[in-house]
C-alpha cells in the first residue's frame, strides 16, 4: 500500500511510518491541484461506511452519531481548500449516482417521489458538468441540539462556494 504509484515520496515515507491518512491524501491532492474541481456526495448516516467501520471496531462500534461527527471533521478539514464542496443528504443511504436514486435525490433524502429541496442532486451535478462552480448543500438547522442529532448541517460548511485557480 506504501508505493510511490498513488502516493508522493513524502506520502509513502510517513505511510510507512504509519502517519499517513486517506484524509490526508485527499487533502493533500485537493492543494495540490488547486483548479480541479472536488466533491462529496455523502449520507449523514450511512449504514454501509458505518458497517465496515464497525468490522474493523469491533471492540467500540460506531453509533450513527458518532459516524456524523466524523463525516463532519473530515469536512472541516476538507473545506479550507477553495476547490472542494460536499452535498450532504438526510438518510442512510450509501450510493445516489446509480439507479433510481440518482433521479430522485435532494438535500432531504433520497425519496421516491418528487424532490422537495432545491436543488437536487441530479441538478447540482448537471451544473457542475455545466462548467458552473458548486456550493455546499445540506439541509437542516445549524446548530446541533438533543433533537436533530443527525439532521442539523454544521454551520462551518455552510454558504461555501467552490474557488477554482486558473
Amino acid at each position: 500500500m506504501c508505493n510511490d504509484a498513488v502516493l508522493t515520496a513524502s506520502q509513502v515515507s510517513r505511510c510507512n511510518a504509519r502517519q499517513l491518512s486517506l484524509l490526508d491524501v485527499f487533502e493533500e491532492g485537493m492543494a495540490s491541484f488547486p483548479s480541479v474541481a472536488f466533491a462529496h456526495i455523502n449520507s449523514k448516516e450511512d449504514f454501509i461506511q458505518i458497517g465496515v467501520t464497525n468490522i474493523f471496531e469491533m471492540h467500540n462500534p460506531l453509533t450513527m452519531e458518532e459516524y456524523y461527527v466524523a463525516v463532519n471533521r473530515a469536512f472541516h478539514r476538507y473545506n479550507k481548500q477553495p476547490n472542494w464542496v460536499t452535498y450532504l443528504v438526510d438518510g442512510v443511504t450509501h450510493t445516489f449516482l446509480d439507479g433510481r436514486w440518482f433521479f430522485t435525490t435532494d438535500a432531504a433524502g433520497p425519496c421516491d417521489d418528487t424532490t422537495s429541496a432545491q436543488p437536487s442532486l441530479r441538478d447540482w451535478l448537471a451544473d457542475w458538468t455545466k462548467g458552473h462552480l458548486l456550493s455546499t448543500v445540506c439541509q437542516g438547522s445549524t446548530g446541533i441540539s438533543r433533537d436533530n442529532r443527525l439532521s442539523y448541517c454544521d454551520q462551518s460548511l455552510q454558504g461555501k462556494l467552490m474557488q477554482l485557480e486558473h
